[in-house]
């Protein structure tokens, strides 16, 4: 598989189940696990992937929906945002300056509400402090020089 932008596979263990891996492979779970879905900006149901989202919003149009397939619904809706080009928010990577960032709306320099960060990544190592990273949607009127988390400082990574 190719879930997180390189070649791995997905193995499913019972809790508590010792397995002996093959050479050459490694495993990523837990923290690790979801710093690297935040760091590939991978959306997750239930925080970035909701039922009110639309797939382009969150970048999936690239990967999840083909504009060749016949019928299916939903599919005026999205031929539309094709059309038109762009949609009003979009999935973003976002670097926060805070230990104790947590989800919640993102502001502009007015006060002016920019985005919503969905998800702050664990932070799995001391280096990671400070600096957390975090997926989120960022509204495209947005000034993206500007942005806060509460009292955090927030920057977009592209």
């Amino acid at each position: 598989i190719d879930r997180f932008g390189e070649p791995g596979c997905d193995w499913w263990v019972p809790v508590g189940s010792e397995i002996q891996l093959p050479a050459g492979f490694t495993t990523c779970e837990g923290d690790a696990l979801e710093s690297l879905r935040v760091a590939r900006a991978i959306p997750a149901w239930g925080r970035e992937l909701t039922e009110n989202m639309l797939p382009p919003e969150a970048r999936l149009e690239t990967t999840d929906i083909s504009y060749q397939k016949g019928c299916y619904i939903g599919q005026e809706v999205i031929s539309r945002i094709k059309s038109a080009g762009k949609v009003n928010r979009l999935l973003t990577r976002f670097e926060i300056h805070a230990a104790d960032a947590a989800p919640g709306p993102l502001t502009d320099a007015r006060g002016r509400e920019a985005g919503h960060i969905t998800t702050v990544a664990p932070a799995t190592n001391d280096a990671e402090a400070d600096t957390r990273h975090a997926l989120g949607f960022l509204k495209r009127t947005a000034d993206a020089d500007t942005l806060r988390l509460a009292a955090a400082t927030v920057r977009v990574v592209p």
